[in-house]
């Protein structure tokens, strides 16, 4: 018996529950990772061992960790994405979601050496790179009421 678990937020797990028949990983995993089961045949604990492997492999950030140090190359900057969403938020919430934001009202959108594409909020003032250039971030992952999760940028360098 197989338990599929999911947090929402495009994290999840597929727990083998032993005593039932092998059972084969479905195609939309398969097409979401880029993965296949090749375990077949093998004793249950040495496919757990290879499926452990294959899950951390999927092409989703990590939706546990709140703190991210990122590596990767600048996509876009982009001045008035984010007041322009905050603009359409109800005043009580865009009130709350100005206050944890601060001055971090510039969008940069980054992707990582690992593939994953970023988009962080950061401060106009501490922009000294352009699109193209190699970057390091150290940034929050928060999730913002009335906005989802965002990625606020603590440290921004060239790298």
């Amino acid at each position: 018996m197989v338990m599929a678990h999911t947090n929402g937020h495009g994290d999840f797990v597929l727990l083998e529950l032993g005593g039932g028949p092998q059972w084969e990983v479905h195609s939309c995993y398969i097409t979401r990772t880029g993965v296949s089961d090749q375990s077949a045949g093998g004793t249950p604990a040495a496919r757990a061992q290879n499926l452990r492997a294959l899950y951390a492999s999927a092409k989703i950030p990590p939706a546990n960790i709140r703190e991210l140090d990122i590596h990767g190359t600048v996509i876009s900057i982009a001045d008035a994405v984010i007041p322009l969403r905050l603009s359409n938020l109800r005043p009580d919430i865009r009130n709350n979601a100005c206050y944890l934001l601060g001055r971090l009202l510039t969008e940069v959108v980054l992707t990582s050496n690992d593939q994953y594409t970023y988009r962080i909020c950061a401060d106009p003032q501490v922009i000294t790179f352009a699109p193209g250039d190699s970057v390091r971030a150290l940034v929050d992952r928060v999730r913002i009421c009335g906005m989802g999760i965002m990625f606020l940028c603590k440290r921004v360098s060239l790298s």
